[in-house]
Order: C-alpha cells, then structure tokens, then sequence
C-alpha cells in the first residue's frame, strides 16, 4: 500500500504531536517532582526562615495568653509560627513590639503606633512562644505598655527580632564559665532583666547565681512563685533575696529598707572581701543604679570602660572615706572594694 503525500504528512504530524505530548508529561511531572522538594526543604528550613525574618522585619504573631503577674505587671504570652521554634535570647536580648494604639491622649484622635522593646523572659528552652513582662503606668505614660496589657487572647501584634547587645552578656559568660560568682541586683522593673540574665546564664553555664530585688512595697512585686521554682530547679545555684523600700506588711518575712552596705555584706558574704568577689549586674532605674555602682555608670558597658566619676554637687564627703566622694560619686559597690570591671549594667 503507497501512502500519498498528504497521509504521509499527516501520520508525520500525529507522531510529532505524540512525542511533543509525552514531552510534555515529563516536563509535568519533572515540576511535580521540583515542586515536592522545594516543599521539604521549605518545611525543614522553616524555623531559620522565619527567625531571619524576623531580624529584617516585621512579623505577625498572635496572643496566647495575658495574665496579671500583680497590680501593674501583666506577663503576654505570643505563638510563634512553628510550634518547634524558640526565641534564642541571650543577656540583654530584646524584641521590638509595633502596634497602633488608641489608648492614648486626645491629640491623636486616629490613634499613635507605638514601638518599644521587651525583654523575652522564657526558659530558653520553651519552644512554641515567647513570654514578655509588660509593666503598665498611670495615663498619659506608657503607651506601648497599656497597648500590650489590653490585649486579649487571639489578638493579633507585630514583632521584630530578637536584638542581642553583647557588651554584658560576653562579659557575664566568660565570668561565669571560668567558676565566678554572679549577683544580679534589681530595682523595680530591673527584675525583667535580672531575670532573663539569670535564665540565660542557669541554663547556658555553670554558675552561681544570687538575686537581691529592691521593690517599694508588696503591690510591685511579681514572679514571686517562679521564681522560687527556679530556686528548686536549680539547688545550691539559684538564691532570692527580696527587700520593700516602703509599705512592708506585718506578715512580710523577708528584707526591709533600702539596699545598704551592711544588706550587701550579708547577702554576698558577710565582709567587703567576700562582696568584692562577685561580679555585679545592675538592673533597675538610674538612681537605684548610681546609687550602687556610682554616677558614671551606664546601661551595656562595664564600668571599666567607662571615664572616671565627676565632681557631683550631690556628692557628700565622710570621715571613714578619708574625704572621697560619697553616693552618687562612687556608689556602695566600690566602696565595699569590687573592682570597676565587676560591675555591670544592664
């Protein structure tokens, strides 16, 4: 049988058409294929995809929980996207928390975005979310603060971060791996910080840890309870100290009064040489700060870094000091003989 020309160009372009179409299933399922492993990788990379993001912007997360942690501190509780993922924090790391809010004074009637940054507080091994404690203040102060503290549960933030600040933390690891003993020391809500540089360095090294936290009264104290879990948790490393400036109650069996030499000598030791064998970490207001390590120092630096202390006309001058500066001159920690590269500040 003799095909013509025009059914030989026919059977031509049907086999044509047929290996173009079986070209083209390949191709189908080579993308199928592709597909299937950019989707696993994705899914195993998830967690440092997500961490970098939130390094060079802003993410979304969503509230868990906001409990009272006492009458002006509240504790936001916020998921993360991958349930596997944590917040790697160290001393002094932070995350920033964007948001609009309309709590805020007449002159912005539309609302005021606030942006400020927390402390992450979890354990460092708490995978899932993240804790922020957030102190609140009496209007107008504290914009970011009430923002956060109205949240409800399903509620939705933006977050960028976590933000490290080596100066101290670099300091306070090498301290405490070569055996040093650490005494952070809190005013107020410097216990946040006191408390995630304690966290850090329990689970990350080997030290000893003492904290001593100065508040006014009972009304402004918090984390009373997890605290002393983190006492049993870690035994013979972690100890609480507690002390009310003002409005201590009858029942109040720990410390009273402003934190003072002899306070020190008998929480770190029992003399100045055993107080001076701490390495300090001041966490609280700049007068509670000064008023231990002395008018000069500053948040992140150790004190060696920083220039020597200046005339102060609040300075006042003692017999027992041979007429050196007093106060906020030089601060209660020199005095007792620990060296200016023991002292830091958060």
């Amino acid at each position: 049988m003799v095909l013509g020309a025009g059914a030989v160009a026919a059977a031509v372009t049907k086999a044509v058409e047929a290996e173009e179409a079986a070209a083209d299933d390949e191709v189908v399922a080579e993308v199928a294929a592709l597909e299937q492993t950019v989707s696993e990788v994705m899914a195993e990379q998830e967690v440092a995809q997500l961490e970098e993001r939130m390094k060079q912007g802003f993410v979304e997360v969503e509230v868990l929980r906001n409990k009272p942690l006492g009458d002006n501190t509240r504790l936001v509780r916020l998921k993360l996207h991958d349930d596997k993922q944590r917040v790697r924090y160290d001393v002094g790391s932070y995350v920033l928390v964007k948001g609009l809010s309309f709590h805020v004074d007449e002159s912005f009637p539309f609302g005021k975005f606030v942006l400020k940054p927390y402390l992450a507080v979890q354990p460092p091994d708490r995978e899932g979310h993240f804790d922020l404690i957030v102190k609140t203040y009496p209007f107008p102060k504290g914009s970011a603060s009430r923002y956060l503290a109205e949240m409800r549960r399903g509620d939705r933030l933006e977050v960028k971060g976590p933000f490290h600040r080596p100066e101290v933390g670099v300091v306070l690891r090498e301290r405490a791996r070569q055996g040093g003993k650490i005494a952070v020391l809190t005013g107020g809500a410097g216990m946040v910080a006191g408390l995630q540089a304690a966290r850090s360095l329990l689970h990350d090294t080997d030290a000893s840890i003492v904290l001593l936290a100065s508040d006014k009264g009972p009304a402004d104290l918090f984390y009373v309870k997890e605290l002393s879990k983190m006492e049993e948790q870690f035994p013979g490393r972690f100890a609480v100290h507690r002390t009310l400036t003002r409005d201590a109650t009858p029942d109040w069996d720990n410390r009273v009064g402003r934190v003072s030499k002899d306070m020190l000598e008998d929480v770190f030791g029992g003399s100045p040489e055993q107080v001076a064998s701490h390495t300090f970490v001041l966490c609280g207001p700049p007068a509670f700060v000064q008023h231990l390590g002395g008018q000069n120092v500053a948040p992140n630096k150790p004190f060696e870094q920083l220039p020597a202390a200046c005339p102060s006309s609040t300075s006042r001058t003692t017999a027992a000091s041979g007429g050196e500066p007093h106060g906020l001159g030089r601060g209660l920690l020199v005095e007792l003989g620990v060296p200016k590269s023991s002292i830091l500040v958060l």
